[in-house]
């Protein structure tokens, strides 16, 4: 087996996961347009799925992995938890573009942080993980994207498919 794995990093994980799911709740309960709803209630649904996956993981390899409390030092050394409570800052009076701009700058810096970790020496099972949530990431950032540009061009959100 490879490495100690510090536990902390699953713990960090579903903290993001966490915050992309109460950030796109309160956007779906602040947001008046259904299909800007409906896209909010998706992403949050998704980032759930996330941290599922995350915590099963996470019981799976406790029992079978030599986890130990080692910080994450240099991956985490730009405290991605203030990014995570940065970009997640919202208001009543943010507007629909505000609020996605202010994800997709989370969503990278997820997409950094899981795609770093799936380079660390961890055993193949974990770096997969990893590089799936990375994935999972990366559609969210297209499809924050797709909406911008809907936003952008024609006022109105698209309707989101899976």
């Amino acid at each position: 087996m490879k490495g100690k794995i510090p536990h902390l990093i699953f713990d960090f994980a579903i903290h993001l996961e966490n915050e992309g799911y109460w950030f796109y709740n309160e956007c779906a309960e602040k947001t008046t347009n259904e299909e800007g709803k409906a896209m909010f209630n998706f992403l949050a649904n998704e980032e759930s799925k996330h941290k599922e996956i995350i915590k099963n993981l996470r019981a799976k390899l406790l029992d079978d992995l030599d986890l130990d409390n080692r910080g994450i030092a240099q991956i985490t050394s730009e405290n991605i938890f203030a990014v995570a409570v940065k970009g997640s800052e919202i208001s009543e009076k943010s507007d629909a573009l505000d609020a996605l701009n202010k994800r997709m700058y989370v969503e990278k810096e997820s997409i950094k942080l899981y795609k770093e970790l799936a380079k660390e020496d961890f055993p193949d099972e974990i770096k997969k993980v990893f590089n799936e949530l990375a994935e999972g990431e990366e559609r969210h950032l297209s499809i924050l994207e797709s909406e911008i540009e809907s936003i952008t061009e024609t006022g109105v959100f698209r309707e989101v498919t899976s």
